[in-house]
């Protein structure tokens, strides 16, 4: 037989083989599609449906990107990047994935970045977001947010790994669209072009909605296969053996092997043998920074109409994955020397608030005096043309 056909027919037999089980063990399917929906409602869309709409709203407002041209020179010098990449990193990491999945579509729909450029923010800019690793991972999973703060921390260094490791790539493609969207253009929006906050808002909120739906039933189809998996025959021995051969302790084998499915489900089982057994947490860092099959087939999904490179983009994530496990190691100690000595309960919010709040008068201020510069020119030109006159 074809190899082609072989390749066809895997998949279907597959599909029907998993239809079959879950008719035979309906429970275990029902059990699994239960717990995924109770992980995704209680957990997931909290944590990050909101910084999800606040991201969208401030790509649409395009408000932000006023802040091209102060990132211009160092983007291009250093990092080899458009301004608006790096800003898609922001973005992208507050928002959690997939958001920079979408953002880094919006910006092949708007063509200000070549495919190839595409590719590198998509590595770094579709992360896990913050509030989901605060607030789930540190403050529910862990029982103490200082975690949550420490595994923010090594994930956005992780991602700025990868960031760096970026401007060593180049592309084989002879066809790339050009970055035909200056800093000029983007600055100076015209009325017809502008959005309107409501608009934003009320968009923003839709888009949003329909992804988090759309990961929500990635989550819940994953944990149906993780819970198969769980009473399979033959399944703990094979983790027990895969352990014994690595020389980890089984517990963690099946975290990291269930996690790479579904990193949320995987999150959730990790976190638990956190204080059970020593080294957990750079396996729990490092599995936060992959993301998991789950988020790797969303993604695909999302940019599929540009087919970029996607075996580069799950490359990158396991690289990233294994920053994330090293600086890990590196940075618990610190942590556990000098963080622990702060109460758990520390506020920063408010800190975070005064940063916030400072970036939105800089843009403002941006704003007026980028109107004032244009209304002097004008009257400047007005009042040459009445001198010549």
């Amino acid at each position: 037989m074809n190899i082609k056909k072989i390749k066809k027919l895997i998949p279907t037999i597959g599909i029907i083989f998993l239809m079959v089980y879950l008719l035979l063990q309906s429970k275990i399917g029902i059990e699994g599609a239960t717990l995924g929906l109770l992980l995704w409602f209680n957990k997931v869309l909290p944590s990050l449906l909101p910084f999800m709409i606040l991201s969208k709203m401030l790509f649409k407002l395009k408000t932000i990107f006023k802040l091209e041209k102060y990132l211009k020179k160092f983007s291009k010098k250093y990092l080899k990047l458009e301004a608006v990449s790096l800003l898609t990193f922001i973005l992208g990491s507050l928002g959690g994935s997939p958001t920079g999945a979408f953002l880094t579509k919006d910006l092949l729909n708007e063509k200000r970045v070549s495919k190839t450029e595409a590719l590198k923010v998509l590595c770094f800019s579709n992360n896990t977001g913050p509030l989901f690793i605060i607030g789930t991972v540190g403050t529910i999973l862990l029982n103490d947010s200082r975690l949550g703060w420490l595994l923010v921390c090594i994930h956005i260094l992780s991602a700025l790994v990868i960031l760096s490791l970026t401007t060593f790539y180049t592309s084989d493609d002879k066809e790339e669209p050009d970055t035909n969207y200056t800093t000029t253009q983007s600055s100076n929006t015209s009325k017809s072009d502008a959005v309107t906050f409501d608009l934003a808002f009320t968009s923003s909120v839709r888009e949003s909605m329909e992804t988090i739906l759309y990961v929500g039933g990635f989550i819940i189809f994953f944990s149906v296969i993780i819970n198969m998996l769980k009473h399979f025959p033959g399944t703990s021995e094979f983790i027990t053996a895969l352990a014994n051969l690595v020389n980890i302790e089984p517990k963690i084998m099946e975290s990291l092997l269930f996690g790479s499915l579904e990193f949320s489900n995987g999150a959730a089982l990790i976190a638990g043998l956190h204080g059970q057994y020593t080294g957990v947490l750079p396996f729990l860092s490092a599995m936060i920074s992959f993301g998991g099959l789950c988020v790797y087939f969303q993604t695909s999904q999302i940019v599929s109409a540009y087919k970029i490179r996607l075996n580069i983009y799950f490359i990158s994530k396991i690289t990233q994955a294994v920053f994330a496990y090293l600086i890990t190691i590196f940075l618990y100690p610190i942590y556990q020397q000098h963080i622990l000595k702060f109460p758990a309960n520390l506020n920063i919010t408010s800190l975070l608030l005064i940063i916030i709040l400072w970036l939105i008068i800089v843009i403002i201020l941006n704003i007026k005096s980028d109107k004032k510069v244009i209304i002097n020119s004008t009257s400047f030109n007005k009042k040459t043309l009445d001198n010549k006159n």
